[in-house]
């Protein structure tokens, strides 16, 4: 069976290899629309290669002799995929759930523009490190491929959270994705994801000390619903999947990473990240709001958790990017009504209701249209950083 490179049929089927099945649900994380979903898997099911099926209430895709048919269509999807061996055995909920989540990441990965399959990102026993303009950046590396590229010390992965990690010029990232519901972290598990990014930035990316303030121990957290949001500022850490963990192990996961980006697990999300693997990409997204000289300086952000401190007395936070971290030490600050009006966050306009939950009063919050910030975002990149890279003025 032909399958077109970037069509829904290979986002489908990549998704499944890696992740060894997809939940019926989370269609609607792919951008076609829903005619040409519905008729695609029906020609994948007409082919023998697909099946549908329901475990623990939730209809899922499956492969369909998968060793009898991947010759038909397994290579088309990436170099070796004949030979690629997916986890596709039924097993317990806890599995299927890890595996759902797995797989919706997949497809935001590869409508984020991201690489995820084995022939396009380094092998896992690579110890080359990668140059910042590497044709294989940005990439996505699952925890499954993770503990096969790096040993991790005192490894404690049964109970993490941990999805995988994103490899970019614009950031290194942990993955985490609660689908509908909010999770759990437990200490010593999640030990081993900050392990592993720190072991494979080190060896992989050293560049990334440049960048410190993004590199670092940064997370991405994807999910449904950003009411979650209000929970995580005021440190609500009672969690679903911590109920038989003592109080002791569980954490706060802003205390575990420097920055916590909260992201929609839809569209909005992978146009998010593609654009936190641009480098230098917070600069230019705080740029289209402030001038260079209005840009907070280093000293003033041990003191506020801000990204302009303007010449006429604002701080201002742009939480555009989602970093929860730095929303909640921003709005956990104490306002006193003479300074009323002096702190703004910047938000998008899906993002302003749950902003405005968690700020305090005299603090104002100002919204724009998610399409326009990321219009003037890419029109100001590619004018000035592409610029910059080729030392062209």
């Amino acid at each position: 069976m032909k399958v077109e490179y970037g069509s829904f049929k290979y986002k489908l089927l990549v998704a499944m290899m890696l992740a060894g099945e997809y939940p019926y649900k989370s269609l609607d994380l792919c951008r076609e629309s829903d005619t040409r979903k519905k008729n695609s898997i029906s020609e994948l099911k007409n082919a023998g290669i697909i099946t549908t099926a329901t475990a623990y209430d939730i209809k899922r895709i499956r492969f369909k002799m998968f060793n009898k048919r991947k010759g038909e269509f397994a290579d088309e999807l990436f170099d070796g995929g004949a030979e690629y061996k997916p986890d596709i055995h039924e097993n317990g909920l806890s599995r299927l759930e890890r595996k759902d989540r797995i797989a919706e990441i997949i497809i935001m990965m590869l409508e984020a523009g991201i690489n995820v399959t084995p022939d396009l990102k380094p092998k896992p026993d690579c110890e080359k490190a990668l140059e910042q303009t590497a044709s294989c950046l940005p990439y996505f590396i699952t925890s499954r491929e993770a503990r096969e590229a790096i040993t991790i010390k005192e490894d404690k992965g049964k109970g993490a959270r941990f999805h995988g990690t994103l490899v970019s010029a614009g950031g290194m990232y942990n993955i985490y994705n609660m689908g509908s519901i909010k999770m759990g972290w437990i200490r010593p598990a999640e030990k081993t994801a900050i392990d592993f990014n720190e072991q494979y930035q080190k060896r992989m990316i050293p560049w990334g000390n440049n960048y410190a303030e993004w590199y670092g121990k940064s997370a991405i957290i994807l999910s449904r619903n950003l009411c979650y949001i209000n929970d995580f500022i005021k440190g609500k850490i009672d969690l679903r999947g911590c109920d038989n963990i003592s109080s002791r192990n569980k954490v706060d996961i802003n205390d575990y990473y420097e920055h916590t980006f909260y992201l929609p697990l839809s569209r909005q999300g992978q146009i998010m990240l593609n654009i936190m693997c641009h480098r230098k990409w917070h600069y230019y997204l705080t740029g289209l709001f402030f001038e260079k000289e209005d840009l907070a300086q280093p000293e003033i952000k041990l003191s506020i958790a801000c990204d302009a401190a303007t010449r006429d007395g604002y701080y201002c936070l742009v939480f555009m990017d989602g970093d929860i971290g730095r929303l909640k030490r921003f709005t956990e600050m104490s306002i006193s009504p003479d300074d009323y009006g002096k702190f703004k966050i910047i938000c998008y306009d899906f993002q302003k209701e749950i902003v405005e939950s968690v700020a305090p009063q005299g603090m104002d919050i100002i919204s724009y249209p998610f399409e326009d910030v990321v219009n003037a975002f890419y029109g100001v990149y590619d004018q000035f950083e592409k610029k910059e890279e080729t030392g062209n003025e």
